[in-house]
C-alpha cells in the first residue's frame, strides 16, 4: 500500500512503511517441515511482490521510504518486524531510478545526535547512481525539506 502523486511533470512515491516482502514459507530442506513446491512458490510470491513496490515508485523524483534501522540493527535481530534499513531503502530506490530518497519513520528510540550521525554518513547525492538521500525531519518544524522536491 502507498501513494503515489504525479503532478506537472513531477512524482512523488510514499509507500507504506515495509519490511522487504520474503518468502513466508520453510525454506530449509533440512527442516521435517520442508515442502519444495511450497518454497519455490513462497519466492516466487516475494519476488512479484517486491517487482510490484519497485515498479510502483520506478523513476519518481521523490521517494519517501521507511529507514527506521541501520543495516546492522536489521541483521541483528530486527528482520521481519515491518521496516526496512537505510541500506535497503537506499537500494530500493537506485534500483528504480529515483532522484530523492527522504528517510522517514526514524526508530523512536534513536537520539538526535545519532541521527545527525546517520545523515552524515548516508545523505547527499551518490556517486554511482547520482541519487539524492536525506533524513526527514522528525517534526516539520525541526528542518524543513522545502526546494527539496
Amino acid at each position: 500500500m502507498g501513494y503515489r502523486i504525479d503532478w506537472r511533470g513531477r512524482s512523488c512515491a510514499r509507500p507504506s512503511t515495509r519490511n522487504r516482502s520474503g518468502n513466508l514459507f520453510i525454506t530449509d530442506p533440512e527442516n521435517p517441515d520442508y515442502d519444495e513446491m511450497m518454497a519455490l512458490e513462497g519466492e516466487k510470491a516475494a519476488q512479484e511482490a517486491n517487482r510490484r513496490m519497485r515498479s510502483f515508485f520506478r523513476g519518481a523524483d521523490l521517494l519517501i521510504y521507511d529507514g527506521q534501522y541501520t543495516d546492522q540493527e536489521y541483521r541483528s535481530g530486527r528482520s521481519g518486524w515491518g521496516h526496512s534499513s537505510v541500506g535497503q531503502a537506499i537500494a530500493a530506490a537506485e534500483s528504480s531510478g529515483c532522484r530523492r530518497l527522504a528517510l522517514v519513520h526514524h526508530d523512536p528510540l534513536r537520539t538526535d545526535a545519532e541521527l545527525d550521525d546517520l545523515t552524515r554518513q548516508y545523505a547527499g547525492v551518490r556517486l554511482e547512481s547520482g541519487l539524492h538521500v536525506c533524513f526527514a525531519p522528525r517534526r516539520a518544524r525541526d528542518r524543513p525539506l522545502i526546494g527539496f522536491f
